[in-house]
């Protein structure tokens, strides 16, 4: 999945419009065993206070490649106590090599939700994971009780996982 855009060049070009007591999900890119480059994914706003709404930008489930992807601009309202928002999620036990990425402006504008905001997050199983060079900035959480972070690693277990190369930058608006 190669040079694809996800959203418009303008604010709130993808909007979930919120639901009550449901799940609202979005994503940009739901992968397979495939290489996933190139792609820009941008300004996805999900207005739903659930608390199963979410927005993961790039969701990998096997192994893959995920490299020189944009993800930016996106915003949720969700009340999830999980995570509200993902630039880019790698789990299972495969091999996983994401790198050269940049994700940024991720927002969690829920004013009391101990949700969690993360650029990428790794739940590994006994694979080998490598996850450098990615450019991680801008990312914020309105809630004081909410946790940011650039990389969120869960879970190691037996993985190997090499952390390299990566700038991050979080707390800091973007626009």
């Amino acid at each position: 999945v190669a040079y694809n855009t996800i959203g418009g060049p303008t604010a709130n070009s993808i909007v979930c419009e919120s639901t009550v007591g449901g799940s609202s999900t979005m994503h940009g890119i739901i992968g397979v065993p495939i290489s996933v480059s190139n792609n820009v994914i941008r300004n996805f706003t999900n207005l739903s206070q659930s608390t199963n709404a979410f927005i993961i930008g790039i969701v990998s489930n096997s192994g893959m490649t995920i490299s020189n992807n944009t993800i930016h601009d996106f915003r949720t309202a969700s009340a999830t106590t999980s995570q509200a928002m993902i630039g880019i999620i790698v789990s299972l036990s495969t091999a996983r090599m994401v790198s050269g990425n940049k994700i940024y402006n991720l927002m969690a504008t829920h004013a009391s939700a101990a949700n969690y905001v993360s650029g990428i997050q790794c739940n590994p199983g006994n694979g080998a994971y490598t996850l450098d060079g990615n450019y991680i900035h801008s990312l914020t959480a309105v809630s004081p009780a909410a946790i940011v972070s650039g990389i969120y690693l869960t879970n190691t277990g037996a993985s190997i996982i090499r952390v390299s190369n990566n700038m991050i930058r979080l707390g800091i608006d973007g626009a």
